[in-house]
């Protein structure tokens, strides 16, 4: 799980591969993101202004774009070799990613 930096939405991961965005204040399912890695889970989220970044179990490096309807905007399949735990999405000048795995 992850917030939105105004803290008014909370974004959950599922074990298939698809990502819920709530409204907190309204307690209320708004939004869910589906990816083409379906069963695949998600194991790690960053969020930055409007871009969230999202690594899977597989692997695989996304990054959605939440103010569009078609959000995955990059995907980049065996960005690593195993289950992505950890990422951080940040700007400097251009997007840089940060991410770790961890032995199971």
């Amino acid at each position: 799980m992850t917030w939105l930096q105004d803290g008014s939405h909370l974004l959950c991961a599922l074990d298939n591969g698809r990502i819920q965005i709530w409204d907190v204040e309204k307690v209320k399912l708004i939004r869910v993101l589906k990816t083409s890695d379906e069963n695949a889970r998600i194991a790690s989220m960053s969020v930055n202004a409007h871009l969230l970044t999202q690594g899977n179990r597989i692997g695989t490096l996304r990054n959605h774009d939440l103010r569009i309807a078609q959000h995955e905007v990059m995907t980049k399949r065996q960005a690593h070799t195993q289950e992505v735990k950890k990422i951080s999405c940040f700007f400097f000048k251009k997007l840089v990613f940060i991410f770790e795995t961890q032995p199971l």
